[in-house]
C-alpha cells in the first residue's frame, strides 16, 4: 500500500530499517530485506557473502545491499526494491554469486539508483599475483 507520497510501506519499513542501522554505526556493511515486505532481521553482516549464507534456502527472496554512510531515504528504497523485485521476477537473484554487487549511490541531485560493481566485468585476478588485471592484459 502506498502513502500520500507515492511510497510504499515495504520502502518506508527499508528505509527506517537502514536509517537506524547507520546511526548505530554500520555504514558500508551489508543487510538483508525481504522483497515482498520489506522486513529485516535487522542483522549486519560484513559481507554479501556472509549475508547470503545466513539466509540458507530463503536466500533467494530477499535484497541484499551495502548500507551508505549518511543517509537512505524512502524514494531511494523503493527504486531499490523495485529492481530487486524486477531482477527476481525474470529469474535473476541478488543471491546468486555471479551478479555483481549493488550499491546505495547519489548523484549531485541527491537521488539514489543501485550501481552494480562492473569490476569483475573489466578485471580479471592474474594467477600468479592475485592482482586484479584489466581483461585481456598479458
Amino acid at each position: 500500500m502506498t502513502g500520500p507520497f507515492g511510497f510504499s510501506d515495504p520502502a518506508k519499513r527499508v528505509s527506517d530499517t537502514c536509517r537506524q542501522a547507520i546511526a548505530d554505526g554500520h555504514g558500508g556493511q551489508f543487510m538483508a530485506f525481504a522483497l515482498d515486505d520489506g522486513r529485516s532481521n535487522a542483522t549486519c553482516y560484513l559481507t554479501r557473502a556472509d549475508a547470503i549464507r545466513h539466509h540458507g534456502n530463503a536466500a533467494r527472496v530477499h535484497m541484499y545491499v551495502r548500507l551508505p554512510w549518511d543517509d537512505v531515504t524512502p524514494r531511494a528504497a523503493e527504486v531499490f526494491l523495485q529492481v530487486h523485485r524486477q531482477l527476481a521476477t525474470i529469474g535473476q537473484h541478488v543471491a546468486d554469486s555471479e551478479l555483481p554487487q549493488s550499491e546505495w549511490m547519489l548523484d549531485q541531485r541527491r537521488e539514489a539508483y543501485p550501481r552494480l560493481d562492473r569490476r569483475r566485468e573489466l578485471f580479471q585476478p592474474d594467477p600468479a599475483t592475485g592482482l586484479l588485471l584489466p581483461r585481456g592484459h598479458q
